[in-house]
Formats: structure tokens, sequence, C-alpha cells
């Protein structure tokens, strides 16, 4: 269980840091570029949150705080990328659903 936990917030980190690699010196104006910005921040904390769920992985328990977290960086940060690469904001709602993931995610990492 460690294993996996830490092995998906490695990925996830380092997807974070390509995607920023390329974004990050678009020529975007600001609300896009904040936008870009906070969705690196929630994948990146999400990535270490992930890896920080392995050193408690005692159990089967442990990974559904991994999950969460994997599962509300990937709505969350993903659609606002797309919004931020391809100007697509169909998606917007579920953002928030990614957003309160991420919040349970941290949250059950505190209870199990």
């Amino acid at each position: 269980m460690s294993g996996l936990c830490f092995r998906l917030g490695a990925i996830n980190a380092g997807a974070s840091v390509f995607i920023y690699a390329m974004g990050s010196h678009r020529p975007w104006e600001i609300d896009r570029k904040m936008i870009f910005s906070k969705a690196f921040e929630m994948q990146m904390s999400s990535s270490i949150g992930m890896m920080l769920c392995s050193l408690r992985a005692k159990n089967k328990m442990a990974l559904l705080p991994a999950l969460l977290l994997f599962i509300g960086s990937s709505l969350f940060s993903g659609f606002a990328y797309n919004r931020c690469f391809n100007d697509d904001k169909k998606y917007n709602y579920l953002m928030p659903i990614g957003g309160m993931c991420i919040i349970s995610g941290w949250g059950m990492m505190a209870l199990v």
C-alpha cells in the first residue's frame, strides 16, 4: 500500500512540474495565469499529501485519502489546465467537486 501511495504522489508531482513548464511561459492574461498557478499549487500539494499517505499506510484505509487527493487533483487541476490551455469553460462545474475531494482527502488523512 505505501509504495502505491508514494508512486501515485510522485507521478502526480512530476506531471504537475511538466505541465507547469509547458504553460508558465505562455503570454496569458492575468486571470488565466492566476488559474494556472492555483491549479499547479493544488496539484503539487495533493501530490505531497499522497506521498505522506505512504507513511500511514498500515492498512487499506490509508489508501482512501491518497485516492481522494488524486481524484480531486485530477478534477480540479485537470479542468483548470483545460480552461487555461484551451479556453474551454464547459467543465468548470467539476472543479468544486475536485476541491471537495482534496479537502476530504486531507481531512481523512487525519482520521486514518
